[in-house]
C-alpha cells in the first residue's frame, strides 16, 4: 500500500514536470466545500 506521503510527492512531481515555473498561491482541496469560493476567484491557472 501507497501512503499518503509517497502519493503527495508523486503528485507534486508530476506538477512540476507540467508546468515548472508554477508556484502556486493558493490551493484548494477537492471535497473541501469551499466550491462556491473557489467560483468566486479569478483563476489564473487550474490544474
Amino acid at each position: 500500500m501507497v501512503n499518503n506521503e509517497s502519493k503527495n510527492m508523486k503528485c507534486i512531481q508530476y506538477i512540476k514536470s507540467i508546468a515548472p515555473n508554477f508556484s502556486p498561491k493558493v490551493a484548494l482541496v477537492l471535497g473541501s466545500g469551499l466550491g462556491e469560493f473557489a467560483d468566486s476567484i479569478e483563476k489564473i491557472a487550474e490544474i
